[in-house]
């Protein structure tokens, strides 16, 4: 999961999915410009409500300028992602704390420098990786202004958010996971499986749960899967894997190996 308080934003459900008035943002509470008691001027009253209605119509418009100046900077942050890039971002997720999912993109690929319609700034972020892809969310955050009759609103409720899937070649994951099989000697102890047989590789160092484990299957293939905090993926290796094959193959036995020589 990405961490928001990391990035700098508070977010919950009424933040992201509000376009009105939060209430618990400092500097939205309209009733600073008119008067709840009995004694309410009726204009004050009015001025109030059209402040606020005004308001909402201005997140709405920022909101949905937002919304395409987000959807461009994708266009340009995908076109970034090259299989060499996709093979970075691969490597550095499954070393990243179980715990602590958070890569930082601008170490392995040009962000685009994106400015909202009032001077907001944009953040992007890894939320997982799976085989269909990487997936990378962008949240703008902006603000948005009204004033009627000499007072101003100021709303910092206006969050633009959307996200993409960059795909990228099979072969690059299966790669990918091999080296980061092979270093942890989690290979060796695939070698010595009986095949129907499941052993965990990897647990969550705080929680102490299972996050990668291999299945060798009886028609000769492995599975593993990882399920750490932003990673989901399952691969089949099979005997075509030439490299997972020659790391994995059971060691014969002297027995065996002497009947081949004679």
């Amino acid at each position: 999961m990405i961490n928001f308080e990391a990035l700098g934003l508070n977010l919950n459900k009424d933040y992201l999915g509000n376009t009105g008035i939060n209430s618990n943002e400092k500097g939205s509470d309209l009733s600073i410009f008119g008067n709840n008691s009995s004694n309410t001027n009726e204009a004050a009253n009015s001025d109030t409500i059209s402040l606020a209605s005004s308001l909402k119509s201005e997140e709405s418009r920022v909101q949905s300028e937002n919304n395409n100046i987000l959807s461009d900077a994708f266009q340009n942050l995908s076109g970034n992602i090259t299989d060499k890039v996709a093979a970075r971002l691969i490597q550095n997720a499954m070393n990243v704390s179980n715990k602590n999912f958070r890569l930082n993109l601008s170490d392995v690929v040009d962000l685009p420098s994106v400015n909202g319609v009032n001077g907001g700034s944009v953040q992007f972020a890894i939320s997982g990786i799976s085989e269909k892809g990487i997936s990378i969310i962008g949240i703008l955050s902006d603000i948005a202004t009204a004033s009627i009759s000499g007072q101003v609103a100021n709303s910092s409720s206006v969050v633009s958010s959307s996200s993409i899937t960059v795909p990228f070649d099979d072969e690059i994951l299966k790669q990918e996971i091999l080296k980061y099989l092979s270093a942890n000697n989690y290979t060796n102890v695939i070698k010595s499986m009986q095949p129907g047989e499941t052993r965990v590789l990897e647990f969550d160092e705080n929680t102490g749960e299972p996050v990668i484990w291999a299945t060798k299957e009886s028609g000769g293939n492995t599975k593993i899967t990882i399920q750490k905090e932003g990673i989901n993926i399952s691969l089949d290796f099979t005997s075509d894997d030439k490299e997972f094959s020659k790391l994995t193959q059971a060691d014969e036995k002297p027995e065996e190996k002497s009947n081949k020589d004679k």
